[in-house]
C-alpha cells in the first residue's frame, strides 16, 4: 500500500486507525477499522473491490533500514546507514557539485563526527550538528597550505588559529608566512575564547 496510509489520510474518512506498532523488525504496522457497511460501500466504489465481511485489515510499510544505497539523482547517492526511512548511523554522501560527506547522520542530517571534503580537496573534520560544522573541527586550505582548527556555531567559525601547513607543496600557496602570534599567553587566550564556545554549544544541545 502508499506510504499516505502511515497516517491513515488516505482511507479518511472511512476508517479509523485502532492500532499502530512503528518501527518494529524495520515495518511499520497500522491497524484500520471500518466504521460501517456504508462506509465500506463508499470505500469499494472509490478504491476497489473488497468483500463487507471484511471490517479490518493491515496495512504493512517496509521503512528502508540497515545498510542501503539511494540515489537522490545521478550524482546525488549515499551510501551507508538507515534507520526509520532516515540516514542515520555511519554513511558516505557524494554531491552532485563533487563534494563528499563521510561520518555520521542522525534523522537524515549530518550529526555527529563527519569529514567534508570538497572538489578543490579542501576538507573540514570535525562536530557536526544538524548538517552544520558545529563545535571543534579543523579546516585544512590545500591550495594555500594552511589549517584552520577552531571552534564553529551553526557553520560560522567562531574562535581559533590558523597556521601554515604545508605551505612549500602547496598549489597557490599566499605570498607571505603567517607571522607569530605575539600575545604573552595566546594559549591561554584561546583556550578560555573555546572553552566559552563550547561550554554554551552543550548548554543548547
Amino acid at each position: 500500500m502508499e506510504r499516505e496510509h502511515r497516517s491513515g489520510k488516505l482511507l479518511e474518512p472511512y476508517t479509523t486507525v485502532i492500532g499502530s506498532m512503528e518501527k518494529e523488525m524495520g515495518l511499520e504496522l497500522t491497524v484500520y477499522q471500518i466504521q460501517s457497511v456504508e462506509n465500506i460501500k463508499k470505500y469499494i466504489q472509490e478504491h476497489g473491490k473488497m468483500t463487507k465481511d471484511i471490517c479490518y485489515f493491515v496495512s504493512i510499510i517496509p521503512f528502508p533500514q540497515g545498510l542501503g544505497t539511494n540515489f537522490y539523482s545521478d550524482d546525488d547517492i549515499y551510501e551507508g546507514h538507515w534507520y526509520a526511512d532516515k540516514r542515520n548511523g555511519w554513511g558516505r554522501m557524494y554531491y552532485a557539485d563533487c563534494s563528499t560527506y563521510e561520518g555520521e547522520w542522525f534523522d537524515d542530517s549530518p550529526n555527529g563526527q563527519g569529514m567534508l571534503r570538497l572538489a578543490n580537496e579542501n576538507r573540514y573534520e570535525g562536530i557536526w550538528k544538524n548538517g552544520k560544522k558545529h563545535g571543534a573541527g579543523k579546516f585544512f586550505f590545500f591550495e594555500k597550505g594552511q589549517l584552520y582548527e577552531g571552534v564553529w556555531v551553526d557553520d560560522i567559525a567562531k574562535c581559533g588559529k590558523m597556521i601554515d601547513f604545508g605551505r612549500e607543496e602547496a598549489i597557490d600557496p599566499t605570498s607571505y608566512p603567517i607571522p607569530q602570534i605575539k600575545l604573552r599567553n595566546p594559549t591561554y587566550v584561546l583556550e578560555r575564547a573555546r572553552s566559552r564556545f563550547l561550554d554554551k554549544n552543550e548548554e543548547d544541545t
